[in-house]
């Protein structure tokens, strides 16, 4: 799946007449939209310049140009993928096969969707932070829970609970030296939201793992990485976000021992050793 495609199918809940009449344009006139200025596209749709741009800098490029790059990608043909649902009639191998297709496209979705610049400003932040605070609500939870435990297992300090819609609670010592970290699937769980809110009056940097677009949780963090995000039913990609979430959290976690290896080393050496003994 392309950059384009990937981009656009995280925000099919969340555009405007205007932005659905963008992409009804794209999707007609691909090939020579790519080579049309942003002034005849707005004209031939029958809204401002203005418009155009603003929905490509939503869709997370820094203007038109770079959308149209992405787009000049695209096959001129939408292809079927006929490995993404799942039917009472498959065999194993099937089953098999779709699975394995299914989960490499979401890899690489979520690389379409990471800006790798994001991450490395995020893994610098917790580097220094003295406590990592990892909140997650309903599903999320087990994310926030796996990245805990990969935190720990580096050494990283890092305050986990298990309780529910009282959250907040959760995070009552936090201070300015640590930093809070929001796994959520919709990005905006009031819980995870009034959490984050209490934690920014006390000084603290937040940062989420949250959908693609524009959300509560997203417009008050600091760091943001973004997971991908379908709802077909009878699909592996019903399970989209909960592995590109696992994606993100492993790659925070590898970056964290790859910038501080050698701690890290001794630190896995000595717990080799006290498993020895035990």
């Amino acid at each position: 799946m392309s950059s384009f495609n990937t981009r656009v199918n995280n925000l099919t809940d969340n555009i405007t007449k205007n932005e659905k009449l963008i992409l009804e344009y794209l999707d007609k006139n691909r090939t020579m939209a790519v080579s049309t200025s942003v002034h005849k596209i707005a004209k031939e749709i029958g809204i401002a310049p203005a418009t155009v741009t603003r929905f490509a800098k939503k869709l997370g490029y820094s203007g038109l140009q770079e959308l149209k790059i992405d787009l000049a990608k695209l096959d001129s043909k939408k292809a079927e993928n006929n490995h993404e649902y799942y039917s009472e009639s498959d065999t194993v191998d099937k089953v098999v096969l779709k699975y394995i297709n299914i989960f490499g496209n979401l890899i690489k979705s979520s690389k379409d969707l990471l800006n790798e610049s994001d991450l490395e400003d995020l893994v610098n932040a917790i580097l220094p932070a003295e406590k990592v605070y990892v909140l997650g609500f309903g599903e999320s939870r087990m994310m926030a829970a796996d990245l805990c435990y990969k935190l720990l297992d580096i050494n990283k300090s890092c305050v986990y609970s298990l309780d529910g819609p009282n959250i907040s609670s959760n995070i009552i010592h936090i201070t300015s030296k640590d930093i809070l970290l929001i796994i959520s699937f919709t990005g905006e769980e009031k819980p995870l939201l009034e959490a984050a809110r209490l934690a920014k009056n006390k000084g603290v940097k937040i940062a989420s793992i949250v959908r693609f677009g524009k959300t509560p949780i997203s417009q008050i963090s600091d760091f943001c990485l973004h997971t991908q995000v379908t709802q077909e039913k009878m699909s592996l990609n019903s399970m989209s976000s909960r592995f590109s979430a696992f994606i993100l959290t492993d790659l925070i976690y590898l970056c964290l021992a790859l910038k501080n290896y050698q701690n890290v080393e001794d630190y896995i050496k000595l717990q080799r050793e006290v498993i020895k003994v035990m």
